[in-house]
């Protein structure tokens, strides 16, 4: 059974990445719809309108923290920086993380905590 994957970024994906999904997840279609998403409720209209098994995508945190919960597990590229022959710094696809849950932990912060005094810095 041929799987879809939804390719929700800018850019199409490039040949090796398509190679790699393939090796991973066999016969595959990738439905590519460069959008921005807001919240997980567009991943999942998405998903529907396309018959989608997965998605790949670079999205917010909370995005990726409520698909999880819902049982979706977005796969997010992962790149390495390199440099090209002109000393240019370039992006290159490295692998594929699926996230399979996120654990959001925060604190209040402010100006004392990184040793800046607001006043000084408008000076």
């Amino acid at each position: 059974m041929r799987l879809i994957i939804l390719w929700l970024l800018k850019y199409p994906p490039q040949p090796n990445q398509v190679k790699e999904l393939e090796d991973i997840f066999g016969d595959i279609k990738i439905k590519h719809v460069p959008t921005i998403i807001g919240d997980s409720s567009e991943v999942i209209d998405l998903m529907e309108k396309h018959f989608a098994n997965h998605v790949v995508a670079t999205l917010p945190i909370q995005v990726i923290a409520d698909l999880t919960l819902l049982g979706i597990y977005p796969i997010c590229p992962s790149w390495r920086k390199e440099l090209n022959d002109a000393g240019e710094t370039i992006f290159i696809h490295d692998h594929f993380d699926q996230v399979k849950g996120v654990e959001i932990v925060s604190c209040p912060i402010n100006h004392r905590m990184y040793g800046w005094n607001r006043s000084e810095a408008n000076k």
